[in-house]
């Protein structure tokens, strides 16, 4: 689903009162971005984050919401791959399978390479599908191995 995120600007409007809107904006998803990630809600953080950067991608305070953005995901990496072993340890592997999948598909999509924890859940992938008796290298069924170039 894609989110439109607009500001209702009224007819006469000047370019600065436009700015400030703006800049307003910006700061207003960038602080609740800030309280839900104190908070430990890290996927609502970075819906804030990701919406303030959406508004405004040259704001003046673009690079601490990049720092916000890049510490949001990497604890959302970590907890993934906690969460992945934690259900391993404790034969669900189904979750677990799930979960480490999941954190490498986050790791692409963000262009965030945690080599270490990529190709530990490659790993725990295959562990897991041969355990279930299947091997990685027949996930796709043509014979490719994708997650071999990490």
């Amino acid at each position: 689903m894609v989110e439109i995120l607009s500001l209702e600007i009224a007819e006469g409007c000047q370019l600065n009162n436009l700015i400030n809107e703006i800049e307003k904006a910006f700061s207003c998803y960038l602080r609740m971005g800030n309280k839900y990630y104190r908070r430990g809600e890290k996927n609502i953080a970075l819906k804030n984050y990701r919406k303030a950067l959406k508004i405004d991608p040259d704001n003046k305070q673009k690079l601490i919401l990049e720092t916000c953005i890049y510490n949001t995901m990497t604890d959302l990496i970590y907890d993934m791959y906690d969460e992945a072993e934690l259900l391993y340890k404790t034969n669900e592997y189904t979750l677990s399978l799930f979960y480490h999948t999941k954190l490498i598909a986050y790791c692409i999509e963000t262009h965030q390479m945690y080599l270490p924890i990529i190709k530990e859940s490659k790993k725990m992938i295959n562990i897991i599908l041969i355990k279930q008796g299947d091997d990685i290298y027949d996930i796709s069924g043509d014979g490719n191995d994708y997650l071999n170039e990490f």
